[in-house]
């Protein structure tokens, strides 16, 4: 709208407005959505082709292309896919290693028998990657206590006096003793491993000790700062070690960069990287970059990292910036998104009396189900003050929009596999009885819900194939967003490959790969036939000649005539014709599933849109389409909106998308909170945990721990935004489940309890309606123990859901949303339901 507005309104050409996105699939979709809108007016048309509308990588890579000689690099430069950089790396980081063995031998032998990481080479990739993002340089922080200090208070106790105490406390006190003089045998000595050796675990009852004698309280000190001196002592003792890291890291990035020279390639930071030295470094192309746009837009502005951010600041002029963000909806930590950068801008906008609009209506969702939402996550660290505002109208519901589903097991059950089966049971309840609204020609109407209205979204994708068979079990179709990349997916492969084999027969790789492919579908016995003609292409060509099975030899033949006919017909038939002729003669999508299907119909439409744009020879619409591939992640095809089928997806996956009926499955694992064994920060710099002398034992210096530290408050916040978007998916019906069973990993069913104020129960399996006290939702609670049966099978669970009393949670004093009385808990009240439950 803010384009349009600025076309139409401001006379500005589209070519003078820089529109970012956060992914490919939504510049497409920006760029589709202004041709419908500007495509009408000739001149538009024109200037809408020349549009800067992309990703901040792809705007890096235009920009870097139009000045390549003064940025220093190949006007012809390449960038390198994931997999390609992760491979040009890895090379890098074990030539670095292998370059410090040959320099210092000893020295690599301490640094791998004093780290703590079987994997040192990942380790140095991982490490260079946050490293090259840094802004400035990294001060280390100070540590929490010195040995000297913690030395000091360990010589004022072993000076006190023991007057008054009794033997039984004196013999405690030896302990003490026999554990500090050694280490005060180190006083006035140089930082050594041997204070590590010395500083062991302090074995001392308090409660043994002589009571207000002050002792038992500076020992308490020592036991509480034991770690915190042990991480500084290991930070002094490993300086050598972490030096030869430091060099490690940099000869691999210097290796690494004269890799990609001598290609011509740039990875995706690297078009950041150069981006900003390019306008940094020449005040002229800054400047004419500048005067060239008039207006800057930016959407999901709290994706941003530090060096995004300080390419825009370079790119935009003052008063020519727009950006759209929302800061509860950052959840892309790590891929180093820092939610910093958009409320300090969004700050400073404040403080300069420059207009920071609050969005806060809300067009999607049931109010009951933002009320819901607010409930749980108003309050919640990393959340910032919501105000949301149902704006969509909706007919009244007999039955609440949200319901839990908290499942029990026994030690030892499949609690992932009965979830599961209780999600898809209450799945088949709700389609063909829930009505839902949906949108059509402006107006809002109402149908039955469908499986295809019905998403399940999971934090981590581990589960997905287990939900699949058990759904399946149930009757409940089901697509899986597996999350591969457009182009690595099996049907796009064959399909590239194929082109790849029409524009040059004799590229021995390609035609294996489509040889074996069901294209062909040959064996590799005939594979190895064919080779012994030479070259692949000439087998093809004799196979007539060969002692080649019949099933092989037809479809041999069989390629070998469309082969023929398509390079024949190459030149003046648009590639997505021959593509679809040999997809029918083979019937390649015969008996596919619809994400095959969807993603061949894309690819095909990739390869037509290019050819009615442009009808480039073959060779050069090959470049175009690697050039897509390495620019950016496409990702996979969504399935058609014919297929009748429940989505299943990560939270991450269903960003930026709204369903009808959301169930938020699996809620309470969580992601591992174990550190590796050496990380980076921008802030504070190099962390490791260092293997103790005892080679045994590890121990993380101050620096690890600091970082460690921030990054677990960091993750914890970011959990909260993601529960949030996970639940703000949901327009019109929202289900969590989730296993009670021992410890949970996530704090989301603690928050969801104590914000909707209730405790599960296990009594008996029986939905139940629970109102939370001055909130203006119901909740439908089932409390499940025992296995979910399907409909078909199972009459006696109860057809009317009752009123109960909730017992009140033990912590609902965390929830802080307005007018909720102090000590809210949950004496459930609710209505009879006077038909069946649904």
């Amino acid at each position: 709208e803010r384009f349009v507005w600025l076309v139409e309104e401001k006379k500005i050409p589209p070519s003078s407005i820089i529109a970012f996105t956060f992914t490919e699939k939504a510049a497409n979709e920006i760029r589709r959505r202004l041709r419908e809108r500007l495509g009408a007016r000739s001149e538009w048309r024109e200037e809408m082709e020349r549009a800067w509308i992309s990703t901040i990588h792809s705007f890096c890579a235009r920009l870097l292309r139009e000045n390549a000689l003064a940025a220093g690099i190949d006007p012809e430069f390449i960038v390198l896919d994931e997999a390609a950089s992760r491979r040009e790396l890895n090379s890098a980081a074990e030539q670095a290693l292998d370059e410090l063995e040959a320099q210092d031998p000893g020295g690599l032998r301490s640094l791998l028998e004093s780290l703590n990481s079987w994997d040192v080479v990942s380790d140095l990739c991982r490490l260079y990657q946050v490293r090259r993002l840094s802004t400035g340089a990294p001060s280390p922080p100070a540590p929490v206590v010195t040995f000297d200090e913690f030395l000091a208070k360990t010589e004022a106790v072993y000076g006190a006096p023991l007057a008054g105490w009794t033997d039984s406390q004196r013999e405690e006190m030896q302990k003490f003793f026999r554990w500090a003089k050694p280490l005060l045998a180190l006083r006035g000595q140089p930082a050594s491993e041997e204070r590590l050796r010395r500083l062991t675990d302090l074995d001392v009852n308090r409660n043994r000790l002589k009571r207000n004698s002050g002792v038992s309280e500076d020992i308490k000190w020592l036991k509480d700062h034991f770690d915190a001196v042990r991480a500084a002592v290991a930070y002094e003792c490993f300086l050598p070690q972490r030096e030869l890291v430091e060099q490690a890291l940099e000869r691999t990035g210097a290796i690494y960069a004269e890799a990609k020279r001598a290609r011509s390639a740039l990875d995706f930071n690297d078009l950041e990287q150069f981006a900003i030295r390019l306008l940094e470094s020449d005040a002229q192309a800054r400047k004419a970059i500048q005067s060239r746009f008039d207006s800057i837009l930016m959407d999901e502005m709290q994706d941003t990292n530090p060096l995004q951010w300080r390419l825009v600041e370079l790119v935009r002029s003052p008063d020519c910036f727009f950006a759209v963000g929302d800061v509860n909806q950052s959840i892309y930590g790590f891929r180093h998104a820092e939610p910093h950068v958009f409320a300090e801008y969004s700050e400073r906008l404040r403080q300069g009396g420059r207009a920071v609009d609050r969005l806060q209506q809300n067009y999607r969702s049931r109010p009951e189900i933002l009320a819901a939402v607010e409930a749980v996550c108003a309050g919640l660290p990393g959340i910032q003050d919501l105000r949301l505002q149902a704006r969509r109208a909706f007919q009244p519901k007999d039955v609440p929009s949200v319901e839990v589903i908290a499942v029990s097991g026994e030690k030892g059950e499949d609690v992932v596999r009965k979830e599961a089966a209780w999600v898809a049971r209450r799945i088949r309840e709700l389609v063909g009885n829930l009505t839902i609204q949906y949108r059509a020609d402006g107006e809002e109407r109402e149908r039955l819900l469908e499986f295809s209205d019905v998403a399940i979204l999971i934090r981590k994708g581990g589960p997905m194939e287990r939900f699949e068979a058990v759904l399946e079990n149930f009757g409940v179709p089901c697509l899986i967003a597996r999350g591969t990349n457009f182009f690595e997916t099996p049907e796009v492969t064959d399909l590239l490959g194929l082109l790849r084999v029409i524009e040059n027969p004799r590229g021995e790789i390609g035609m294996a790969a489509v040889l074996r492919s069901p294209l062909v579908g040959v064996s590799d016995e005939t594979l190895l036939m064919l080779k012994t003609a030479g070259n692949l292409a000439d087998g093809l060509a004799a196979h007539g000649e060969l002692d080649i099975a019949d099933g092989d030899a037809e479809r041999l033949e069989l390629f070998r005539r469309q082969l023929a006919e398509m390079r024949e017909q190459a030149g003046y038939v648009s590639p997505d014709r021959l593509l679809a002729r040999v997809l029918d003669e083979v019937d390649y999508l015969g008996g596919a599933p619809a994400r095959v299907r969807a993603n061949v119909d894309k690819f095909l439409s990739l390869v037509r849109d290019a050819w009615v744009d442009q009808a480039l020879p073959l060779r050069e619409l090959l470049e175009n389409l690697d050039a897509l591939r390495d620019a950016e992640s496409e990702p996979e095809a969504p399935p058609q909106d014919s297929v009748n089928a429940v989505r299943l997806l990560t939270i991450h996956q269903a960003k930026g998308l709204e369903f009808p009926v959301v169930f938020l499955a699996h809620a309470h694992t969580g992601v591992s909170q174990r550190q590796d064994d050496l990380i980076y920060s921008r802030e504070f710099g190099l962390g490791v945990r260092w293997r103790l002398p005892d080679g045994v034992r590890s121990a993380a210096d101050h620096v690890h721990q600091a970082i460690a530290a921030r990054e677990k408050e960091q993750s914890a916040e970011e959990a909260h935004r993601l529960l949030f978007v996970a639940m703000t998916r949901a327009e019109q019906h929202l289900v969590v489940s989730y296993s009670v069973r021992g410890t949970p990993q996530s704090d989301w069913p603690k928050a969801i309890q104590g914000g909707w104020g209730f405790t599960p129960g296990f009594d008996e399996n029986q939905a139940v309606i629970h109102q939370p006290e001055d909130l203006p939702f119901a909740v439908r609670l089932l409390c499940a123990s025992s296995e979910a049966l399907p409909i078909e099978e199972d009459r006696a669970m109860a057809e009317v859901e009752s009123v109960v009393v909730l017992p009140r949670p033990k912590r609902a004093g965390r929830r802080r949303v307005r007018a909720a009385p102090a000590g809210r808990g949950g004496a459930g009240t609710g209505r009879r339901l006077s038909r069946p439950a649904p």
